[in-house]
């Protein structure tokens, strides 16, 4: 009598699987999203202080507070082709390379690390490391992009080829270390750290991840996420800010002169403009699809595992 396992040809959680279900909760992200966000770009880019509901509706929509419905929603959807090339992109990058990279260092790493953290404590790290490695990433390979759509949400019309021709390597601007990293690393930290200290509150008596329910992800995801919002605001409105420069200015203002300008004219109050926003923003942008694929590669893990212990057949 011969015995053999049943197994499976392919893991069903193999990568493919992260970067399927990042997708997916990115494309529903961003439609859902992007008329916030643009609220969030233009409230960011403006210097004027808000005193008024009217005020804030003026800003919010520029020339066309006395329009109706239909201007002011196609008003906040400027650019939303390019921008969901960007956000889609980058939501499929970050929340499906993230896991993947938290791996590699964790099978590198893991020994070592035993010597300064307990497991949980090592994966928070590992978690942590992978998505600011993921995110000073995608700083640089969707830079262009995302500033395209800032320009976009804050009313530039020019054709996109044109745009290009104009703007040339100033694209990039707003992606150097001081804006661009200074902003996406410590917000993946803040982002990734926190969702993942929850996660590990829900794990059961064996440290399993994989019965962790889809609301305890939700959770622990919003709780990364609004850690990641109050973290990141001050960098994200200097960034915006730089961004949306045009013409004679672009090149020479440095982001500290900038930062520094905001603070005196305006208050320190003015870096945590759209803040209420961005936390509301946050989750259909990063509890959504990071608490979905979370939820969705455990599932996937958990249903491989079970296959893998099929009992045994006898030939």
């Amino acid at each position: 009598m011969e015995t053999r396992n049943s197994t499976i040809s392919k893991p069903l959680a193999d990568e493919k699987t992260y970067f399927y279900a990042s997708a997916i909760a990115g494309s529903i992200s961003h439609v859902i999203s992007y008329p916030i966000s643009t609220m969030v770009s233009r409230l960011q880019v403006s210097t004027e202080k808000i005193n008024t509901i009217n005020h804030l509706v003026q800003i919010i929509f520029p020339k066309l507070e006395q329009a109706g419905y239909l201007p002011r929603i196609q008003s906040l959807n400027n650019g939303f082709l390019l921008g969901g090339l960007y956000r889609v992109s980058r939501r499929t990058v970050r929340f499906g390379a993230q896991p993947l990279v938290a791996d590699q260092f964790q099978r590198y790493l893991g020994s070592q690390l035993k010597n300064y953290f307990n497991e949980d404590e090592s994966k928070v790290f590992v978690d942590c490391l992978g998505g600011a490695t993921v995110a000073a990433g995608h700083v640089l390979a969707f830079a262009p992009l995302d500033t395209i759509r800032t320009k976009r949400q804050n009313g530039n019309k020019l054709p996109l080829r044109n745009l290009i021709q104009q703007e040339g390597f100033h694209l990039y601007n707003g992606s150097s270390i001081t804006a661009g990293l200074a902003k996406h690393v410590p917000k993946a930290l803040a982002l990734f750290g926190v969702s993942s200290s929850i996660l590990n509150k829900f794990k059961n008596s064996n440290g399993d991840e994989s019965d962790i329910t889809l609301k305890q992800h939700i959770v622990s995801a919003f709780g990364g996420a609004t850690a990641s919002v109050i973290f990141s605001n001050p960098q994200s409105v200097i960034k915006a800010r730089i961004q949306n420069l045009s013409g004679k200015d672009i090149g020479k203002v440095s982001t500290f002169s900038l930062f520094k300008k905001t603070v005196q004219e305006e208050g320190f109050s003015a870096l945590y403009k759209g803040v209420p926003f961005r936390i509301f923003l946050s989750i259909p942008e990063k509890v959504l699809p990071l608490a979905l694929a979370g939820y969705l590669i455990n599932a996937w893990k958990k249903q491989e595992e079970k296959t893998l212990s099929r009992p045994s057949k006898t030939i």
